[in-house]
């Protein structure tokens, strides 16, 4: 009660406070009906400097529910002092360096608490339909995280079930989808540096279990969100592809062939990717064992039908197929995983695992025949079959080395000794 009666000083409301002398028409002062945010007037600022003390001395006792009324007056006055005219004193650069600093201790809170700030965090995002509100709650979510990388798994759960929400909503949240989702990205951006997960008891199950989730988006309905998200993948190999374990890269090259089959498929073609072992083996058993592919040491999914990757006299056989002979639009996503293809061909086969090279040629045999990109970026893609060859014999074929006896042989040939 204490916390809710500071927040409604705090921020002025049209018709909840009284008007200061000097204000009109009804509205406290400080207050702009016509841009919707409010310059902190004395009264408040003490208010403000209040709700920061609880939270700086009380925060491990606030709740979920007093962390949810704090927060929303944190944002309201965040979002005013963005706009606010930079010459208006050092009360608001104090206002502003102490909110920054808030989030920062956030890592002396135990779990227990932590887990009730980001619960605040939340239903502050769900309640709201601001864009520019959520995108201060999302900026603050992303800080708390970097501050608690340490103990991020804490937090984990909660946070992917906060962004998944928000990046299903309907179009009354178009643009808090696309933002949630790049929230998203930066937490993983940041928590796959080198070092950032040291502490973890497992750094390589950590990697994975962070990234796994990333295959719910992708398979989202709405283009704007698989969009950001494929931006991310890009950003992350960019900055810490070398970092990623053996484990991470293989959900990693997961991530990206689910993300070309899905914005494919959509445009109507239709790929098969190694691991579909119910619909391999329904297509291998329509077609006859007698023209299967064993292709158990290859894929560990047993038989491949005839099509796949395979071509034949009658030039049938291809890694994907026409779906449907409708012309639809290009996803805004498509061009992204091209250049995720392009990126993991040319800078990182030396770390794509064996197991996973044929679900990437997969993938590129897709774009390869796929037009909508341009013809240009179909004989791009067969080059990147190419580059694929020449990796797997730079990185991934091992000759074992040959005996004194095998080299003197080489040398001398088959005949006798010159001794």
């Amino acid at each position: 009660a204490c916390l809710l009666q500071l927040a409604r000083y705090a921020v002025p409301v049209p018709g909840q406070a009284e008007s200061e002398p000097g204000g009109g028409g009804g509205y406290p002062s400080g207050f702009s009906s016509s841009s919707g945010f409010f310059i902190p007037t004395s009264k408040s600022v003490l208010c403000f400097k209040a709700l920061l003390h609880f939270c700086y001395r009380f925060g491990g006792l606030l709740g979920e529910s007093g962390w949810t009324i704090a927060l929303r007056a944190f944002h309201s006055l965040e979002r005013s002092l963005q706009k606010a005219p930079v010459s208006q004193g050092n009360e608001l650069t104090l206002l502003r360096q102490a909110l920054d600093s808030l989030f920062e201790t956030t890592s002396l809170l135990s779990d227990a608490a932590l887990v009730h700030v980001v619960a605040a965090l939340g239903r502050n995002l769900r309640s709201t339909t601001d864009a520019e509100e959520g995108a201060v709650v999302l900026n603050r979510m992303v800080e708390l995280c970097n501050f608690n990388l340490g103990r991020l798994f804490v937090v984990w759960e909660h946070i992917l079930a906060v962004i998944t929400e928000v990046c299903a909503t309907r179009d009354e949240k178009q643009e808090l989808r696309g933002l949630g989702a790049s929230a998203l990205c930066r937490i993983l951006a940041q928590a796959l540096r080198k070092g950032a997960l040291a502490m973890a008891e497992h750094p390589e199950a950590a990697q994975d279990e962070l990234l796994r989730h990333l295959e719910v988006l992708l398979r989202a309905p709405h283009e704007d969100t698989r969009a950001r998200i494929c931006e991310g993948l890009l950003g992350i190999l960019q900055a810490s592809g070398q970092e990623l374990h053996p484990t991470a890269w293989s959900t990693m090259i997961h991530l990206v062939s689910t993300a070309a089959r899905v914005e494919l498929e959509r445009v109507g073609l239709v790929f098969y990717l190694p691991g579909d072992a119910k619909l391999l083996k329904k297509q291998s058993n329509t077609n006859g064992a007698d023209h299967a592919l064993d292709c158990s040491d290859v894929t560990g999914e047993g038989v491949l039908p005839p099509s796949y990757g395979i071509s034949t006299p009658g030039g049938g056989g291809s890694t994907a197929f026409e779906k449907s002979p409708e012309n639809r639009e290009v996803s805004s996503a498509a061009p992204t995983v091209f250049q995720l293809l392009e990126l993991l061909v040319h800078d990182f086969m030396e770390y794509v695992p064996p197991e996973s090279v044929p679900m990437l040629t997969a993938s590129i045999g897709a774009f390869a025949r796929f037009t909508g990109l341009g013809v240009n970026s179909s004989l791009t893609a067969v080059g990147f079959l190419w580059n694929v060859a020449d990796a797997l014999a730079r990185y991934h074929c091992t000759v074992p080395p040959a005996s004194d006896g095998e080299s003197r042989e080489k040398i001398h040939g088959s005949g006798p000794s010159p001794e």
